[in-house]
């Protein structure tokens, strides 16, 4: 439906023609700011690594299967891109276009340089609440280009087998085998009477992070992913991958802005975050263990249940 009215975070009223402009300022604020980060030593944060076989695995040859395979798994209907094309053009066109779309991915995969134009995004706008009045009561939804996709599907492929590995048990999202439902059942579990008034004193908290994943540091996921082991080739692909990345939004059917950001979502941005968030985990084990004056074997479990928690 179009929109004929918005309301920016600071309370300011666009209307008519001036409506595309909050959506912009409020994306390319959000999504092209430099990140404000305090490095820390990193030394000895990592104590699970990927071993060497499986860093060396994931950075093998792209084969054109591999590439055929990453196409025809995606949804038909999925929005297109800046392109224009879907899914189902890609393969309905197969025998016609195999050899030039397997080309321009393992061309990517070669030499690490991404096209711009090949990494530019839609942001297409979908109310979360009934009657939306404001920029935040809409939900972007990147609509990236194919060939994007195939590349991010990939990556993520290959990585996702390296998860159970290296990220914690008691984490179930995004892991391969495991299913977030799951962490779902045990919070109804252990929540289960805590509102009576007998038994021990007991405390609940939870960790929301707004927009977590659009607003990691990309230097410190890159610190994270050597820190976890990974080859210094995948590494520079899923860097190239999230900081080339630029933005269009679409409003009210017409396209308004160009501006680079941080990769909104995609195919691996699920498990890039992961490992972001297990990364910030050990950071706040670390900064915590200080202040912590208990049994050593308590201590070790406490923080490592801190850890997973955050």
């Amino acid at each position: 439906s179009r929109i004929d009215v918005i309301t920016n975070p600071e309370g300011i009223i666009y209307e008519n023609d001036m409506v595309p402009n909050a959506f912009v300022e409020h994306y390319e604020l959000f999504l092209g700011q430099a990140g404000n980060v305090d490095h820390f030593n990193s030394n000895n944060l990592f104590k699970v690594r990927l071993n060497e076989q499986d860093a060396l695995d994931m950075v093998r040859d792209v084969s054109d299967q591999e590439v055929k395979t990453a196409i025809f798994s995606m949804g038909n209907d999925k929005a297109p891109g800046p392109d224009g094309f879907t899914a189902a053009f890609f393969k309905e066109a197969w025998n016609v276009i195999a050899i030039d779309v397997t080309h321009a991915v393992r061309e990517f995969f070669r030499n690490g340089t991404l096209l711009k134009e090949l990494n530019h995004t839609i942001i297409a706008l979908i109310p979360k609440v009934k009657s939306p009045s404001r920029v935040n009561d809409y939900r972007p939804i990147s609509c990236c280009n194919v060939l994007f996709k195939c590349i991010s599907k990939i990556i993520a492929n290959r990585i996702k087998h390296g998860l159970k590995t290296i990220i914690s048990p008691n984490q179930s999202a995004f892991v391969l085998g495991r299913n977030i439902t799951d962490n779902i059942l045990l919070t109804q579990e252990l929540m289960h009477n805590y509102h009576l008034d007998r038994g021990s004193p007991r405390c609940a908290f939870k960790v929301d992070i707004q927009k977590a994943y659009d607003t990691v540091d990309w230097d410190f996921l890159r610190m994270i992913l050597h820190g976890f082991g990974f080859h210094d080739k995948m590494v520079s692909w899923i860097i190239e991958c999230v900081t080339t990345s630029s933005y269009s939004i679409c409003v009210n059917g017409s396209l308004y802005g160009y501006f680079k950001g941080k990769r909104v979502s995609d195919d691996s941005s699920g498990r890039i975050w992961r490992f972001a968030e297990v990364g910030f985990g050990y950071a706040v084990v670390a900064a915590l263990a200080p202040s912590f004056v208990v049994v050593a074997s308590v201590l070790d479990f406490w923080l490592g249940m801190v850890a997973t928690i955050v």
